[in-house]
């Protein structure tokens, strides 16, 4: 939300620069596999092959968004699965 106002005003600052997508969703997931396990929920990462090795942007709004999303998926999951799918669209 507080995200949402800095880029209404105009003062949210976004860093492009060179990463690697692939790594950033890896080491995002083995973040979160303990508190997974924890849950006894099962996570499935899929990283399609069209996803290139490296991008312009910002790296850091990136592992923003994917780590809130799977910190609510975990949160809000109580049994079964959880699939994380990283593709170009």
């Amino acid at each position: 939300i507080l995200d949402f106002s800095k880029i209404e005003s105009e003062q949210l600052k976004i860093e492009p620069r060179p990463f690697a997508p692939r790594e950033i969703v890896t080491h995002i997931v083995g973040n979160y596999l303990s508190l997974v396990v924890k849950k006894r929920l099962t996570l499935y990462c899929f990283i399609e092959h069209d996803v290139p090795q490296v991008l312009d942007g910002d790296p850091l709004r990136l592992q923003q968004v994917i780590s809130n999303l799977l910190n609510n998926a975990i949160k809000f999951t109580h049994t079964g699965c959880i699939i994380l799918h990283a593709y170009v669209a």
